[in-house]
């Protein structure tokens, strides 16, 4: 596994969790109804850019690094609210590594298709 690639992938989960986060403060701002809605798309996207940039940057194996990539950036953000309260038990992390994984999965096939049209092979 090339941990730059991985890298990549988890500074975009990051960067598109916190965008997330700022779009949904500010149509809460501004009284919009439908940030739940919003919220879910962000959230379900996530995934799927950072698998897109996990594997558009992995020299081989881009389906596998854009999975991996996509899908680990999860993990921090869900086990952070454990450094600030002991007693949080994220119940269903199995399960939502799991879809992650799979929306992941579909960044990674769009991140190798692309890399393979920018490097002609």
């Amino acid at each position: 596994m090339n941990l730059k690639a991985l890298g990549y992938g988890l500074v975009a989960f990051v960067a598109a969790y916190a965008f997330m986060a700022f779009v949904g403060s500010l149509l809460v701002q501004f009284g919009v109804d439908a940030v739940g809605i919003v919220i879910n798309v962000l959230g379900y996207s996530v995934p799927v850019v950072a698998g897109y940039v996990a594997a558009s940057k992995a020299p081989q194996w881009r389906i596998a690094h854009g999975i991996v990539g996509g899908s680990i950036g999860i993990v921090p953000v869900t086990l952070a609210p454990m450094l600030l309260d002991p007693a949080y038990k994220p119940s269903g992390m199995p399960v939502i590594l799991l879809w992650f994984a799979v929306f992941a999965a579909l960044g990674a096939v769009l991140g190798d298709h692309v890399a393979k049209k920018r490097t002609g092979g």
